[in-house]
């Protein structure tokens, strides 16, 4: 009612007072009044269908959201699911090409690396205890053990960054301690903190190691320009070539860093924990590119997952406490641990090792 007296008193310009309507205004007041009624129905409804289309749409969207997250889990799935079988896939070849191999005579090609009685203490610390292994050429082994077992620090005294405490280390027949240069010429490491220059591109980078790792006399400046070309192709590093490397994100710096190991074309390449941080996806295109650089060389992996020493080893060493517990390929581990897979298998040697202390 005061809606539609003060709109008569806009249209007519009188004041007229509450509950007094002049007799000559009682039409234009009842069709004003009509006319807000319907008004209010009007804009009652707007407000009704608005909030109707409202529940619809987020309806709609929460129904959507909810078929793409389905399809997400189920990609998911179904990419573990290839990545398993292609795990598989990879360990069945690996024990068929094992076979092949010693019914052709090539189990007996030469040991590429050679550790007897290796040792390295760090006061009354043994990081690594008296250990014995033998890699043969173009084999990949995988060193696996938890964190602080020792491996890093095998790494170190193979590529010649820190000196042994006692025992005999040999590459090609080198001595890690008496011929560290010359091992140094066959011998390529991606470390584990990603040795790379942050402030450098990474062409720069590559650019740098080819210059301290390919021997000036057979490589002349074009020559080197080449392999640095080659490389990036290789790994697949040209659309980040002029990209500063701290810029990188941590799966690029990985590449990053084995390119530049592999710049010299090196006889052994040692990888220390090539994948540590990175997310599935990542780990999983970085084997990719290990695939690719293994053949005709021998490799000493360092890992702590499971599925990586699983899907890229020959064979395997399992590594506790500074030791070395066991070596063998998959099949040989399950054999003599009785136990199906290598989580099992490790765990199964991590228990009974700790059951002996």
């Amino acid at each position: 009612m005061k809606t539609a007296r003060k709109e008569l008193e806009k249209t007519t310009g009188e004041n007229i007072k509450t509950g007094k309507t002049p007799v000559r205004y009682q039409e234009m007041w009842w069709t004003i009044e009509s006319n807000l009624t319907e008004k209010n129905i009007i804009e009652k409804n707007i407000i009704e269908k608005n909030i109707i289309e409202k529940n619809i749409i987020e309806k709609n969207i929460i129904e959507k959201n909810i078929i793409e997250k389905n399809i997400i889990e189920k990609n998911i799935i179904e990419k573990n699911i290839i990545e398993k079988n292609v795990i598989e896939k990879n360990v069945i070849e690996k024990n068929v090409k094992k076979k092949d191999m010693e019914k052709k005579g090539m189990g007996k090609m030469k040991n590429m690396i050679v550790l007897e009685n290796l040792s390295k203490n760090y006061g009354v610390k043994k990081a690594v205890d008296d250990i014995n292994l033998t890699v043969k050429e173009g084999e990949m082994l995988s060193l696996l053990g938890v964190n602080g077992a020792g491996k890093s620090t095998t790494i170190k005294m193979l590529s010649c960054l820190t000196k042994p405490s006692g025992g005999t280390a040999k590459i090609d027949g080198r001595d890690v301690v008496k011929e560290r240069d010359r091992v140094k010429e066959i011998v390529g490491i991606s470390t584990q903190d990603t040795a790379i220059a942050r402030n450098l591109t990474v062409e720069e980078n590559l650019s740098f190691m080819a210059g301290i790792y390919l021997d000036p006399k057979a490589f002349d400046k074009k020559k080197r320009e080449e392999r640095v070309e080659e490389i990036l192709r290789d790994f697949k590093l040209e659309e980040v070539r002029r990209t500063k490397s701290g810029k990188l994100s941590g799966g690029w710096q990985r590449r990053l860093s084995i390119a530049m190991a592999m710049i010299g074309n090196p006889k052994v390449l040692l990888l220390d924990e090539p994948t540590l941080g990175l997310d599935v996806l990542a780990r999983r295109e970085l084997w990719r590119e290990i695939e690719k650089i293994k053949k005709n060389r021998t490799i000493i992996l360092t890992t702590h997952y499971m599925e990586e020493a699983e899907a890229l080893s020959d064979r395997i060493a399992i590594m506790i406490k500074g030791k070395i517990i066991m070596t063998g390929t998959l099949g040989e581990l399950e054999e003599k641990t009785g136990q199906k897979g290598l989580e099992n298998v490790f765990v199964s040697v991590v228990e009974g090792e700790e059951k002996h202390e």
